[in-house]
């Protein structure tokens, strides 16, 4: 679980309904100017039409009248309003991770938050193949387009040697493939304990694990029991001539968002457990 959820999981035990505002808050321009004067409006608007309550948009319009200037461009706002007071507002540097939020539902939403604290939700990228993987340390900071661009973070390359089974016409004998086969996983192990080095270091909260089918599997196997819990396996082999790249970062951006909404269920459930309130799964405002 993310810094941003534990320090905010108190927030969870209020009844709602919450209303969770995100949004540009820059004042360094002529339209930022005008900004301060049409954001409070609008975010009215929105609000009334999710079914805000009239102490909560009040409250709303009175905090965004505090406006960001005198503080360096770019500049996003995160608001968390709740029984007719802003019980969260934060001015952000940088611009905004992703689409804008104004959103009324029976819990916060914080994945917005944590999103734009992209040090709070480190997560691996490991393509892997017989012969070794590539690791990636990525953050949840709305680029995932660059996922496997540039140099990895750390590269295993396993054994070579051997690491080809081959049928008839081939070596063709099964000492041979059991050897190859050996092999296959002394390198996976390798890539595993890489693995399981970086997201311990880095607290990741998410490891998507591609490539070769068979070189999946073995990682899988071999990775801690820590590690295995945070495991997403996309079920293609990246790794192939032809490989969907686009299709590919979608899978791991769908595999993001769902870990961060999980993770906040999970805090919901924690809490309707400590409260007696049953077992089952709370609603949540955040969804993948």
């Amino acid at each position: 679980m993310t810094h941003v959820l534990k320090d905010h999981a108190h927030l969870f035990e209020r009844p709602g309904p919450w209303t969770t505002i995100y949004v540009d808050g820059s004042t360094g321009t002529v339209d930022g100017l005008a900004n301060d004067e049409i954001l409070p409006r609008s975010i009215a608007q929105e609000m009334k039409a999710a079914g805000a309550p009239p102490e909560d948009i009040d409250a709303a319009v009175a905090a965004l009248g505090t406006t960001a200037k005198g503080l360096p461009d770019p500049v996003t706002r995160y608001l968390l309003v709740n029984g007719g007071k802003v019980v969260v507002d934060e001015f952000l540097p940088g611009d905004l991770v992703g689409l804008t939020v104004t959103a009324t539902g029976p819990v916060p939403d914080l994945t917005p938050l944590v999103r734009h604290t992209p040090e709070d939700f480190a997560y691996l990228v490991a393509e892997v193949g017989h012969h070794g993987g590539e690791i990636y340390l990525r953050y949840a900071d709305g680029d995932e387009q660059h996922i496997t661009s540039g140099a990895p973070t750390s590269e295993v390359e396993g054994d070579t040697m051997h690491t080809r089974k081959l049928g008839s016409g081939g070596w063709g004998h099964r000492r041979m493939q059991q050897h190859a086969e050996k092999v296959w996983k002394m390198n996976s192990r390798e890539v595993a304990a890489e693995i399981d080095r970086i997201a311990a270091e880095h607290d990741a909260q998410l490891i998507v694990v591609a490539g070769d089918i068979r070189a999946r599997q073995l990682v899988a196997d071999e990775v801690s029991q820590e590690s295995a819990a945070k495991l997403g396996v996309i079920e293609s082999n990246t790794r192939a001539d032809g490989a969907d790249e686009e299709t590919f970062l979608e899978q791991v951006q769908q595999l993001v968002a769902r870990t961060m909404a999980d993770q906040q269920h999970s805090l919901l459930e924690r809490l309707a457990e400590k409260e007696g309130q049953g077992h089952g799964r709370p609603p949540s405002a955040a969804g993948p």
